[in-house]
């Protein structure tokens, strides 16, 4: 068996089969497409009952909390939040391999996919502006 990162194959677990693994010295990656690598073990955590929750998930494992916090999925001006500053829009080949990694589910919208991920952002947004105001007063 031939090891290093030219070794690709089949990656038939996770239920897509435009998905391929790759094999590098340390560890075994899978391409989600759009040249997007995930850790395999982690991909493998990921639950498949709830597509919300693989939603989120899917979108920690390709995103940091940072990145979700301060990003949104359009990077355009939002309606329901004017008086906000306009966030920078997320790596579009991430939100594509996510949108493609989610569409085993067959009535899973695309559309669905960027609600989550839109709200996900906005919970991760609210979460750390909630922290920063709890921790102040045991910092002072």
């Amino acid at each position: 068996m031939a090891s290093g990162s030219d070794q690709v194959s089949n990656y038939p677990d996770y239920g897509r089969e435009c998905l391929t693994s790759v094999v590098t010295e340390t560890l075994l990656q899978v391409n989600l497409g759009y040249g997007v690598l995930v850790n395999a073990s982690n991909l493998q955590l990921v639950s498949r009952q709830d597509p919300k929750k693989t939603t989120y998930t899917m979108c920690e494992l390709l995103f940091t909390r940072s990145e979700l916090a301060n990003s949104s999925l359009t990077g355009k001006k939002s309606n329901a939040f004017k008086d906000k500053a306009i966030k920078e829009k997320l790596d579009e080949a991430r939100v594509q391999a996510l949108a493609g990694a989610l569409g085993f589910w067959p009535n899973l919208l695309y559309a669905t996919v960027m609600l989550y991920c839109t709200t996900l952002c906005l919970n991760m947004t609210h979460s750390i502006y909630a922290w920063l105001k709890y921790s102040v007063y045991f910092i002072s």
